[in-house]
């Protein structure tokens, strides 16, 4: 063999290493690295420890466990050995509304919960905060809207609206710091918010705010279901190589091994659009879209495969209506629509989805004025 194939062998092997865990785990850029690990649901306090099902750890507030719910209806497992020990948990991002599942919290604060309890010898508990019944359900729905006076007016406008819940499209961090910034308005909003994760959150040239947000805020994928309505969060804020690979990846994978039955009703938020649909501006090159034609024709199999009903996306400062592969549009990016110095800007919008509690829920999707105060 000569020494030129020998190299190529060599190269040939040498891509065949990256590649293998590559196909599992995921690539990601800009900036390249691998798929982002999922924040922990899991923690340790003195004598007593708690897994989270459908929240994520925050972190700690003194001798408090901080979780952050990223599904209208969490569990806390909480399970002990220490006999006298005393349990101090914090549930974040819960319905105002939502029961206690008969385990009765000792602060309730919008949508926070503290639980505090002194426990015996082979303590388990099973926390389970439940949403009351519904006959009509409403979430407001918007994205791009960064941190500062548009995303307060924003959550406002969404209580005045009397939304069960918000779906936030992503972009928060347009300025250092937003990530952290919108946690912190986040907890203090009096609607429960579950987000996607736009691309100025995933990254600020090589600081991986993805971390933070992931902390913070939520998950990069998830899927739960409220009043008989699927939900379906994918990460689209960076390329991912090969599109299959990663959480996302995997997210889909296990809905097509349950067998995921297109007649549910299904709802999917994303930041990036899997497709422009302004024919000027992609004529002129400059697409709002995610980057790669394999990746958004593979995200637009799955979502035909599984019977996708509404696709809403940002990343569009604008408000538009399209369908892809039959499947409604909606792109609601409007957040920066805000002329806070001056009257509102009447074309400024956030999207509203309805629905009625049934076997079969029908989605309604419309447009209201965001409309924030001068």
């Amino acid at each position: 063999m000569s020494a030129r194939a020998r190299w190529a062998a060599i190269a040939a092997a040498g891509a065949l290493l990256i590649a293998l865990p590559a196909a599992a785990r995921g690539l990601r850029w800009p900036p390249v690295q691998w798929d982002p690990a999922p924040a922990p649901q899991r923690a340790e306090g003195p004598g007593y420890e708690v897994e989270a099902e459908g929240a994520t750890f925050v972190g700690r507030e003194g001798e408090y466990l901080i979780f952050r719910a990223f599904t209208p209806e969490p569990v806390l497992h909480v399970q002990g050995g220490s006999a006298g020990s005393q349990v101090r948990v914090r549930l974040e991002n819960l319905h105002p509304a939502s029961s206690d599942g008969g385990w009765v919290s000792n602060e309730r604060v919008g949508t926070c919960r503290s639980y505090h309890y002194s426990i015996a010898d082979g303590y388990q508990q099973r926390i389970a905060p439940q949403l009351p019944p519904r006959a009509r359900w409403r979430l407001i729905v918007l994205g791009d809207t960064g941190v500062e006076e548009e995303l307060d007016a924003f959550l406002a406008r969404a209580a005045a609206l009397e939304a069960d819940f918000i779906l936030h499209l992503g972009d928060l961090a347009y300025t250092p710091g937003g990530v952290e910034q919108a946690a912190a308005k986040f907890r203090a909003s009096p609607v429960p918010i579950f987000t996607a994760i736009g691309n100025h959150d995933f990254h600020d040239g090589s600081h991986l705010l993805h971390r933070a947000f992931a902390r913070g805020i939520g998950p990069l994928n998830s899927f739960f279901s409220l009043g008989g309505v699927d939900l379906l969060n994918l990460d689209t804020a960076a390329d991912t190589w090969p599109p299959s690979g990663g959480a996302r990846g995997e997210l889909l994978d296990r809905l097509a091994r349950e067998a995921y039955s297109p007649q549910r009703t299904l709802l999917v938020f994303t930041h990036r659009p899997l497709v422009d649909p302004r024919p000027d501006v992609v004529a002129a090159g400059d697409s709002h879209a995610i980057d790669r034609a394999a990746e958004s024709a593979w995200l637009r199999r799955r979502f035909t495969e599984l019977g996708a009903d509404l696709l809403l996306h940002g990343h569009i400062h604008t408000s538009l209506d399209a369908e892809l592969d039959g499947i409604p549009v909606r792109i609601a990016g409007g957040g920066l629509g805000l002329d806070l110095a001056g009257s509102p800007d009447p074309e400024a919008k956030l999207l509203i989805v309805e629905w009625d509690s049934g076997p079969a829920p029908r989605l309604e999707a419309r447009w209201e004025a965001l409309a924030a105060p001068r």
